[in-house]
C-alpha cells in the first residue's frame, strides 16, 4: 500500500513540475522566437545597408549564441545563477552594440571620402561634364563606402526617381552634418541655378577645413578622455587583483544580497561617471 501511495505522489508530484515548467517555459519560448523574428530582421535590414549580406538564419545563431556565451560568462564569475541571468540580458544587446559601432565607423568612413569626392565632381563638372555624370564618375574612381552610396544615387534616378530626390534619400540613409550640408547646398543652388563648379570646391573646402578642426579638437581631449577612461576601469581592476590575491576579500560582493547590491551601485556611478566625462570632453564642430 504504502508503496502504491509513493508511486502515486511520485506521479502527481511528476505531473506539476512537468505543468509548471510548461507554464513558464512556453510563454519565454513564444518570447524567444518573437525576438528572434524581429532582431534578425534588424539586423538582416542593417547589414544590407551596409551592402553585406546577412541571412536570417544566421542572424538568429549569432543572437542565440551571444545570450549563450554571455550567460556562460556570468555563471563562470561565482557559479551564480543570478549573474548568468544578467550577464545574459546583456548578451540580447551585444549584437546591437556591434552594429550601431559598425554603422559609425562606416559613416566615419564616407565622411573621410567626401571631400576627395565633391574635388572629383567640381573637376568632371569644369570639363562639361553634367552632375548625375560626374558623381557616376565618383562611382567609378573611388572605392567603397562612398562608390557604394553614390552608385545607388545614380540607379535610383536611373529608374525614374528625380536627381533632387535621390540625393536626398542618400542624406537619410547616411545622416551625417556634412553629408547633409552638402546635400541641401546641391538641391537649393540647382534650384537658383548659381555655378555648380564653384560651389563644390568651396564645399570640398569646407569640409576639410572641417576635419583640421576636428581632428586638433580630438588631439586636444585625447588627455582628458584617456584619463576619464583609467579613472572608471580602476574599480573593475581593483576588484580582479584583490580576488587573485585573496579570494575571500571579493566573494561576499558576489555571494552576498548587500555585495551584489553594492556591485550594481558601483557599476551605475562608474556608467555615470564615465558619460559625463565624455559628454564633457565633447565639442561639436
Amino acid at each position: 500500500m504504502s508503496l502504491v501511495m509513493g508511486i502515486l505522489v511520485a506521479l502527481v508530484a511528476g505531473a506539476a513540475v512537468t505543468f509548471v515548467a510548461y507554464a513558464i517555459l512556453s510563454p519565454l519560448s513564444e518570447w524567444w522566437d518573437r525576438y528572434l523574428t524581429k532582431w534578425s530582421r534588424w539586423m538582416q535590414l542593417e547589414f544590407e545597408a551596409m551592402h553585406q549580406e546577412m541571412p536570417r538564419h544566421r542572424a538568429r545563431k549569432i543572437l542565440s549564441y551571444c545570450v549563450l556565451l554571455m550567460s556562460l560568462l556570468g555563471f563562470l564569475v561565482n557559479f551564480s545563477v543570478f549573474f548568468a541571468i544578467v550577464f545574459g540580458l546583456l548578451g540580447l544587446l551585444v549584437p546591437r552594440w556591434i552594429i550601431s559601432w559598425l554603422r559609425a565607423r562606416r559613416f566615419r568612413e564616407i565622411n573621410a571620402q567626401l571631400g576627395e569626392a565633391l574635388t572629383l565632381v567640381s573637376s568632371s563638372l569644369r570639363s562639361g561634364l553634367s552632375l548625375p555624370q560626374g558623381v557616376e564618375l565618383v562611382v567609378q574612381e573611388m572605392e567603397p563606402p562612398i562608390a557604394e552610396e553614390f552608385a545607388i544615387v545614380i540607379k535610383e534616378n536611373r529608374l525614374g526617381l528625380s536627381f533632387d530626390e535621390a540625393l536626398s534619400k542618400l542624406a537619410e540613409r547616411v545622416p551625417t552634418p556634412d553629408l547633409d550640408m552638402v546635400v541641401t547646398a546641391i538641391v537649393t543652388i540647382r534650384e537658383t541655378g548659381a555655378n555648380l563648379a564653384e560651389v563644390f570646391d568651396v564645399i570640398a573646402h569646407t569640409v576639410r577645413e572641417r576635419k583640421k578642426v576636428e581632428g586638433k579638437i580630438q588631439a586636444m581631449t585625447a588627455e582628458g578622455m584617456t584619463q576619464g577612461m583609467l579613472m572608471c576601469a580602476v574599480p573593475p581592476i581593483l576588484i580582479i587583483a584583490f580576488y587573485f590575491l585573496d579570494p575571500s576579500l571579493v566573494e561576499p560582493l558576489f555571494t552576498t544580497v548587500l555585495g551584489i547590491l553594492m556591485l550594481l551601485v558601483i557599476v551605475a556611478m562608474d556608467a555615470m561617471g564615465m558619460w559625463m566625462i565624455l559628454n564633457t570632453v565633447k565639442i561639436d564642430v
